[in-house]
């Protein structure tokens, strides 16, 4: 039989057919299956037309294999014990995987956690290794998981499509930031804070955020000074000008990078996210993946809670 006609067949046959042999009869076969006899009847026609045999012909009042059914029977026990063991084959434990895991993240989530995901994995499944790409912004991250081009995607994905797993990591708020020093002062009218020029952080380039529309709505327009690919260049900008940015609180709290920074409180209330993991549900059964999504539940959460 050639193998593209094996797509024709059905495996549950060569369950009964291992039953019918092993038994000898129809009725004691669909006695050992649970199934009724008629039904049992009917499996052995189509074992019968896929063979090209009768497999158990009539002797007298018993049953008796043929010759081709002899044959098949020690083949056909090998098959179901093998298919068996595949159905039932034991996950690897997690500290003898050896698996690459491709993650997608941003700069300041990679900052931030990271340091701390590595060492939890270390402890566990010193084999997992991370190859962390660059973020790219929500549905491009949802193509690259379809793509199979990234494992685990930390984005934020306002819809949860049925073929990607997401969870939510936590909220993060953005707090604001200046360097020392800064005219401004912490608490600024919403005049002061329009009119120092704001960083922006957009992987795509973008000029314009929620922020902007949020403020036209109230009559304001901010003078927008720049744009930057990643937050971890912000830092730096802010503590020599007076350029002034929101950085998400996780950001600001717990990167040494922003430690030396003055913070404000903004004149508005700015918009808050969802921050989350996902990873395509044809991984739900891979170890190492699932290994790796929970470390990084316990580590973001932890970070997105102070």
């Amino acid at each position: 039989m050639h193998i593209k006609n094996l797509r024709s067949i059905d495996l549950n046959l060569l369950v009964i057919l291992d039953a019918l042999l092993s038994e000898g009869s129809v009725t004691r076969a669909s006695t050992k299956l649970h199934m009724s006899q008629p039904a049992v009847s009917h499996a052995l026609d189509r074992l019968r037309a896929l063979f090209g045999d009768a497999l158990l012909a009539r002797q007298g009042k018993a049953m008796v294999r043929t010759h081709k059914a002899k044959q098949l029977q020690p083949e056909l026990a090998a098959l179901i014990q093998h298919v068996t063991r595949l159905v039932a084959l034991p996950a690897s434990p997690l500290a003898e995987l050896q698996q690459i895991v491709r993650i997608s993240l941003a700069d300041y989530p990679a900052a931030i956690g990271l340091p701390r995901l590595v060492g939890r994995l270390a402890a566990i499944a010193p084999g997992i290794r991370l190859a962390c790409q660059e973020w790219r912004e929500g549905q491009d991250e949802l193509e690259r998981l379809r793509r199979g081009e990234v494992d685990i995607a930390l984005s934020v994905f306002p819809l949860q499509p049925d073929d990607i797993h997401i969870e939510t990591l936590g909220t993060e708020h953005y707090v604001g930031v200046m360097r020392h020093g800064h005219p401004m002062g912490a608490s600024p009218t919403l005049d002061a804070f329009c009119g120092y020029p704001h960083i922006i952080v957009s992987a795509t380039g973008a000029t314009r955020t929620m922020l902007d529309a949020q403020l036209e709505a109230m009559g304001h327009r901010r003078h927008v000074g720049l744009t930057v690919s990643n937050f971890l260049v912000v830092p730096a900008i802010v503590a020599d000008s007076d350029h002034i940015a929101l950085l998400p609180q996780s950001l600001a709290t717990h990167w040494t990078g922003a430690a030396g920074l003055a913070r404000f409180t903004p004149p508005l209330r700015a918009p808050s996210y969802e921050a989350h993991v996902a990873y395509h549900r044809r991984h739900v059964g891979d170890t190492g993946i699932r290994a790796v999504v929970a470390e990084i539940q316990t580590v973001y959460r932890a970070l997105l809670e102070t």
